[in-house]
């Protein structure tokens, strides 16, 4: 009966060893997996301020070519009320 349970204590030890080098290998993908995740994380966050930049220049962009153009019919407003003044 002794060497029953001594067999039986003998493959829970083995089984704990097993396990536990399980849990040991599991950790260190979980440690890999949450360092890739940062790093995802922090490209992430550098793109968004990328496309925050490249954003705003464009709206910035788009607002001098609207004053630009503004300030061309303007100009054309003029020199046509002049123009005309001049004929008449």
């Amino acid at each position: 009966m002794f060497v029953l349970f001594e067999s039986y204590f003998s493959k829970l030890n083995r089984d704990i060893v097993i396990q536990s080098s399980k849990v040991e290998d599991t950790s260190k993908k979980v440690g890999c997996a949450r360092e890739n995740l940062l790093q995802v994380f922090k490209k992430r966050k550098v793109l968004e301020k990328l496309r925050e930049r490249y954003e705003k220049e464009y709206k910035e962009h788009v607002l001098k070519m609207e004053n630009k153009h503004f300030d061309e019919i303007a100009i054309s407003k003029f020199y046509y009320r002049h123009k005309k003044k001049q004929i008449h």
